[in-house]
C-alpha cells in the first residue's frame, strides 16, 4: 500500500529535523533517541542488532525510524544515516525506500505537490 503524501512529508521532516512522527496506523514511526540502551529490535538481523547496540552504548544514536517495530534507519550524531540492507515485506520495503529517498534528498517530499 502506497504511503500518502502526509506520511511522506512526516518522514521527510523526521529525517531532516529529527522530529518525532507516526502515521495513522503506526506502521512507521520516527523517534528521538537518547538512551545508551538499545531499543526493541523487532526483526532486525543479528549483525545489525550488534551494530545498533554498540552505537547506542557509545551514545552515537540520535534518531530511529521503525517499520512495524523494527528499526529500518537511524541517524548518528554528526548526521550520518545507517540504513541496513535488509528486505522484509512489501510494506516495509516501501518504508525503507521512502526513508532512503528522504535521507538523500533534503526537503524532497515537502516539495511534492507544490510544483507548478
Amino acid at each position: 500500500m502506497a504511503l500518502g503524501l502526509n506520511t511522506l512529508r512526516a518522514i521527510q521532516n523526521g529525517v531532516d529535523a529529527q522530529v518525532p512522527f507516526k502515521n495513522s496506523t503506526k506502521s512507521i514511526i520516527g523517534i528521538k533517541y537518547d538512551s545508551k540502551f538499545p531499543p526493541d529490535m523487532g526483526r532486525l538481523p543479528m549483525i545489525y542488532r550488534d551494530i545498533l547496540t554498540e552505537q547506542c552504548k557509545r551514545g552515537y544514536v540520535r534518531y530511529i525510524i521503525f517499520s512495524y517495530n523494527t528499526p529500518i534507519a537511524w541517524a548518528l550524531f554528526g548526521g550520518k544515516w545507517e540504513i541496513p540492507d535488509v528486505r522484509y515485506s512489501k510494506s516495509t520495503t516501501h518504508h525503507q525506500n521512502s526513508v532512503g529517498t528522504a535521507t538523500q534528498n533534503f526537503d524532497f517530499y515537502n516539495k511534492l505537490g507544490n510544483m507548478q
